[in-house]
C-alpha cells in the first residue's frame, strides 16, 4: 500500500503468530475484479490502493452484487495454498433478491455457490467445515437477503439450502 493506517508487523510478531490459528472463518458474497490505482488515503475505502470494476456479464443483484461462483472455490483455494490445510467455516454467503415471494436469483446463487463450496471440499480436498447462507429472515435492515418474509412463509430459496444440506 502506497499509505496506510494498519500497523505494520514486526519480524518477531510475523513469527509469533504465524501458524496460530485453529480455524479460518470466511464471509463471501461475491467476487470482483480490481486493478492496482495509488489513492493515499487514510480511511479504510481508500487503504487499499485498488479501483473496483464490474463484468456485466454476470447476473447481478439490486444492490449491484454479482453472482460469481467459481469466486468463492479460488478463495477456499487460496486459504489452503496460503494457511494451509486448517478448517474453513463459512460464516455468511448470499444475495440479495428483490422478490419478495419467488427469490429466483438467489436459489440459483445457493445452488451454484454450495456446488463451488462442494467441488472444493470433494475434488480440491478443501477443509470446510461448515457452510451458512445468509440469512435465514428478512429483517428491515436487509429486507431482501432473507428466506422468509415471516415465520410461517418461506421463499423458494430456503429449499435449494436445505438441499444442499443434503448432498454433503
Amino acid at each position: 500500500l502506497s499509505n496506510s493506517v494498519l500497523p505494520e508487523f514486526t519480524d518477531g510478531e510475523k513469527q509469533l503468530v504465524k501458524g496460530a490459528a485453529d480455524f479460518f472463518a470466511v464471509n463471501h458474497c461475491t467476487t470482483k475484479f480490481v486493478v492496482h490505482k495509488v489513492t493515499n488515503g487514510s480511511v479504510y475505502q481508500n487503504d487499499r490502493d485498488i479501483d473496483f470494476m464490474s463484468d456485466v456479464t454476470f447476473p447481478r443483484s439490486p444492490a449491484e452484487n454479482s453472482m460469481v461462483p467459481w469466486g468463492i472455490r479460488k478463495v477456499l483455494n487460496w486459504i489452503k495454498k496460503h494457511y494451509g490445510n486448517i478448517p474453513i467455516f463459512i460464516t455468511s454467503n448470499g444475495i440479495d433478491d428483490k422478490s419478495s415471494t419467488n427469490d429466483e436469483l438467489r436459489t440459483s446463487y445457493l445452488e451454484k455457490y454450495t456446488h463451488e463450496v462442494f467441488k472444493a471440499y470433494q475434488v480440491d480436498k478443501i477443509n470446510v467445515k461448515g457452510y451458512f447462507a445468509f440469512k435465514l429472515s428478512d429483517t428491515y435492515s436487509h429486507v431482501n437477503f432473507g428466506f422468509s418474509n415471516s415465520i410461517p412463509d418461506t421463499k423458494p430459496s430456503v429449499k435449494a439450502y436445505t438441499r444442499s444440506d443434503r448432498k454433503s
